[in-house]
C-alpha cells in the first residue's frame, strides 16, 4: 500500500523546486534576484544553502547517482506533478535555502488562540513559468481538492498544500519561490522582494562575517547561532471552562552549552561533510565534550550491536561507524563521507515505495 504522507512529501518537495528551477539571475525586465541577506527572515538563527548545481555535476552524482533519480522522475507518482510545467529538474536546479527562526515556532498565545502554525523556511531559487506552475497547481487543486488550496493575497496566489496546517508555497519573485509553515513569512519575503522592506538582521554583525563562507564551490553550508532552537516541546490541555492552556518549552544550543553549529559538504566521487560544534567557553566546554563524543561512540557501539532490519538502516549505520572526531579546548568537529552506493540505497527505497 502506498504511503500517503510520502506521496504528499514529494509532491511538495517537487512542486516547490518545479516554482524556481535554476540559477538566480536577471529576469527579462531586468530584475535581479535579491542578494542571500534579503532572503532571510529578521530573526534567523539558522542557515543552510544547498547548491544543488554542484552536486549535480559532481562525479559521484553523474557516475552513480544519476541513473536512479532519472528512475524517480520518471515514475507516474512524481510525473504527476512535474507534467506540464516546462521543468527539467535535473538539467535547472541551482540552490536551496532552509532557515530557521524564533518566528518559525508559534507562541504559546498563538497555540492558545488555535493558530499551530509553524515550521522551517525552505526557499527555491531560480528561473521558472509561473503561469504554467499557477495552472499546473490549480488543476491538481481541481483534480483533488485534498492535495492544496489557493487564496488570492492582493494580486498573488498563496497556496497551502494538504488540508491540515500543511505548509504555505508561493511565488516570492522572479527566480524563488518559498514554502514555509507560516503565512506571516511569506508576506515578510513578499515585502522585501516589492521593495517595501529590508532586511533588518537580529543578529547582523555575526551573519556579515558568515555569509562569506557561503561559497559556490560547497555543496552546503549551514550555521546555527547560539539562540538556535535546538528542540522545542508543547503540552496542551483543555480546563472545565473550554480554555486551552498551552506550555512551550524551546531548548537552543546556548542552553546545551554551544555557541555555534557549523556544517560544510564538498562532492566529487563522494560526499564529504563536516560538523563542528562550538563551546560557550573553555571551562564549560571541557565538562560538556566528552559527553558529546561519548554519545557518538555510543551511538556506533549500538548500531553494531543491533539487528539490521533493512537496506537503508545497513547503510546508515555503516556512514555513522566511520564519522571521526577530532576536539580542541573549544570546538568538537565530526567528519562523514557518502558513498554514491548509499545514496542509492536510499533511492532503491524510494523507487520500491513509489512503483508498488
Amino acid at each position: 500500500m502506498r504511503s500517503p504522507s510520502l506521496a504528499l512529501a514529494l509532491a511538495a518537495l517537487l512542486l516547490a523546486a518545479g516554482f524556481s528551477v535554476a540559477a538566480p539571475r536577471p529576469g527579462k525586465g531586468g530584475t535581479t534576484a535579491l542578494s542571500l541577506e534579503q532572503y532571510m527572515l529578521d530573526d534567523t538563527d539558522f542557515l543552510l544553502v544547498i547548491n544543488f548545481k554542484q552536486i549535480v555535476a559532481s562525479p559521484m552524482f553523474t557516475k552513480t547517482v544519476k541513473p536512479d533519480v532519472e528512475k524517480l522522475l520518471a515514475l507516474a507518482p512524481v510525473k504527476k506533478y512535474t507534467d506540464g510545467t516546462g521543468l527539467n529538474l535535473l538539467k535547472d536546479v541551482e540552490r536551496m535555502i532552509v532557515i530557521i527562526s524564533p518566528s518559525c515556532f508559534a507562541t504559546k498565545e498563538q497555540r492558545e488562540a488555535g493558530n499551530r502554525d509553524d515550521g522551517p523556511v525552505f526557499l527555491f531559487q531560480g528561473k521558472f513559468d509561473q503561469t504554467k506552475l499557477e495552472a499546473k497547481m490549480d488543476k491538481l487543486i481541481k483534480d483533488d481538492n485534498r492535495f492544496a488550496s489557493s487564496s488570492k493575497e492582493g494580486k498573488r496566489t498563496l497556496y497551502r498544500i494538504g488540508q491540515r496546517h500543511g505548509p504555505y508555497a508561493a511565488v516570492i519573485d522572479k527566480s524563488t519561490v518559498i514554502l514555509c509553515g507560516r503565512k506571516d513569512h511569506v508576506k515578510e519575503l513578499w515585502a522585501k522582494a516589492d521593495g517595501k522592506k529590508k532586511t533588518k538582521l537580529k543578529h547582523a554583525k555575526v551573519w556579515a562575517v558568515q555569509l562569506k563562507n557561503y561559497k559556490p564551490e560547497l555543496a552546503a553550508r549551514a550555521v546555527g547561532l547560539e539562540s538556535m532552537y535546538f528542540g522545542s516541546s508543547y503540552s496542551e490541555m483543555v480546563d472545565g471552562m473550554g480554555n486551552r492552556k498551552v506550555t512551550v518549552k524551546h531548548t537552543s544550543l546556548g542552553d546545551m552549552g554551544l555557541s555555534r553549529l557549523e556544517v560544510t559538504a564538498t562532492i566529487k566521487n563522494e560526499l564529504a561533510g563536516k560538523l563542528v560544534l562550538t563551546g560557550k567557553d573553555k571551562a564549560s566546554f571541557a565538562k560538556l565534550s566528552p559527553k558529546i563524543v561519548e554519545g557518538l561512540e555510543q551511538a556506533k557501539k549500538e548500531g553494531r550491536n543491533r539487528p539490521v532490519t533493512s537496506p537503508i538502516e545497513q547503510a546508515m549505520l555503516a556512514v555513522l561507524d566511520k564519522v571521526k572526531t577530532t576536539k580542541n579546548d573549544t570546538s568538537v568537529t565530526f567528519e562523514g563521507k557518502v558513498e554514491g552506493t548509499t545514496i542509492q540505497t536510499f533511492l532503491a527505497a524510494i523507487l520500491k515505495e513509489l512503483g508498488r
